[in-house]
């Protein structure tokens, strides 16, 4: 297993595991599609209500 990094909560905690368990099952295409579309419907809301910059 990979040396677990700075992390709110608890690295060792049952939702931290099953979340690392699930990851280490996916392969990269799979995980970097996850990531694009939590970015999409997460964070883009929040760009484009930002005022635009002139």
């Amino acid at each position: 297993m990979a040396k677990l990094r700075k992390m709110l909560g608890d690295p060792t905690g049952p939702r931290a595991k099953a979340l690392m368990a699930l990851i280490d099952t996916q392969n990269a295409s799979t995980l970097g599609r996850w990531a694009a579309a939590y970015a999409e419907e997460r964070y883009l809301p929040i760009l484009s209500r930002r005022p635009r910059d002139r």
